[in-house]
């Protein structure tokens, strides 16, 4: 109920007569609108009322010079039904919703809803005056529950509420996170792996890593969804350093806050050292013939057709290589053989087909410390001798065959 009262400079107190007739018979509560001597307007809201019934009100002002009424208004306490069903009872009319009801209620209605949870944000913006009743029976004869909305708002008018209560919403939650094991660990790479559940709401994930539990770099940041589930998260990492144990954690923000997961850790490969796979070449003399040679080391086959072949490539520290030999040598026989050694860190190896006197041998040669960034700078007679195999030959055969290696210092 509205109205305006001047006060006439006086202390006014103002309040609102109402009821089924002209005799009224109930009243707001009085308020003080002040002494001034312009409009001030005054409005009070009422609940508890009659349905489909027509009201008599109106505004009434005291002071000391005495009591002064406006003039009577009326209005009507409409009823409106809800259910989402559009059944409504058979009552007219019927929403399927409680705030298309709203919307279309004049001031004064008495909106009932079916009882049940309604997942719907009621708000009202305009100036009118609703009651919203729930919890109403299929014949709308009694209210024999409650009704249920996600949420009520109201920016303008007034809503009173009878049977009606707001859902609670469930908290939300952080992300659930999991560090697992990091894997394709090499040199200076590694994949990072974890899972992340979003319970519910966006959430994005990156990794946390570095040398230490402090960790002091991330990988960029990635979206896991928005579901209830586990999913994978995953990052690469390039340019590490070699024989490096690092540490690393999953981390995943949403809405409601930031989830850590367990530490982990990986070390990277350790760092092949330089080693010639072979420098190998031809000295062997055999009244001019043409030489051909195939060598293999650790399953690579090294061939030679001019009698001479220089490569150069990395094994890991320690690593035991199988090689094996065929040199068909023309009017000097074939030679074969096979045998394996570990080779040191940081040394140079050649390999040597050569003729000594009458008895071909491959003799292995070694510079420490020596590298790959010039092969062709090695002088066999600087050389330890390393291994000396000696070949015979077959006569049976036309061939040779290797004996077991001799040591040499």
């Amino acid at each position: 109920m509205n109205g305006n009262v001047n006060p006439n400079g006086l202390s006014t107190e103002a309040y609102f007569e109402y009821g089924t007739t002209t005799s009224y018979g109930s009243a707001t509560v009085s308020e003080n609108i002040g002494a001034g001597t312009s409009s001030v307007t005054v409005s009070a809201s009422i609940s508890a009322l009659i349905s489909d019934t027509t009201y008599h009100y109106r505004l009434t002002a005291i002071n000391s010079a005495g009591t002064s009424s406006g003039a009577d208004k009326i209005f009507y306490t409409a009823v409106v039904y809800v259910s989402s069903d559009g059944s409504c009872g058979g009552n007219t009319p019927c929403y399927t919703t409680i705030q298309s009801a709203i919307d279309a209620a004049s001031s004064g209605s008495v909106i009932k809803v079916l009882a049940g949870s309604y997942s719907e944000n009621v708000s009202l913006s305009t100036s009118k005056q609703v009651t919203l009743s729930g919890g109403w029976n299929s014949s709308y004869a009694s209210q024999s529950s409650t009704t249920s909305v996600s949420s009520l708002t109201i920016s303008n008018g007034c809503i009173t509420v009878d049977n009606l209560v707001l859902e609670t919403a469930s908290a939300q939650m952080p992300p659930t996170v999991s560090t697992k094991a990091a894997t394709s660990v090499t040199l200076n790479s590694v994949t990072l792996n974890g899972t992340v559940n979003p319970n519910g709401a966006s959430a994005t994930y990156y990794f946390q890593y570095g040398t230490t539990t402090s960790y002091g770099s991330t990988t960029s940041s990635t979206s896991a969804g928005s579901g209830s589930s586990s999913v994978s998260a995953s990052a690469s990492l390039t340019g590490l350093s070699s024989s490096t144990t690092y540490h690393f954690r999953l981390v995943a923000t949403n809405s409601a806050g930031g989830s850590y997961g367990d530490d982990q850790s990986f070390t990277t490969v350790t760092s092949p050292e330089q080693i010639a796979n072979i420098v190998f070449y031809n000295s062997l003399v055999c009244a001019g013939s043409s030489f051909t040679a195939n060598l293999t080391i650790d399953g690579k086959v090294l061939t030679s057709v001019s009698g001479e072949y220089s490569d150069c490539d990395e094994f890991d520290c320690g690593e035991s290589l199988n090689w094996s030999l065929y040199a068909n040598t023309g009017d000097c026989g074939i030679f074969t053989g096979s045998g394996s050694r570990v080779y040191d860190c940081d040394c140079l190896y050649e390999v040597v087909l050569t003729l000594s006197g009458d008895t071909p041998t491959l003799v292995f040669y070694k510079s420490c410390p020596g590298d790959c960034s010039d092969v062709s700078s090695i002088s066999i007679g600087s050389m330890k001798l390393l291994d000396s195999v000696l070949i015979r030959k077959d006569a049976d055969l036309l061939g040779l065959t290797v004996l077991d290696p001799l040591m040499s210092e």
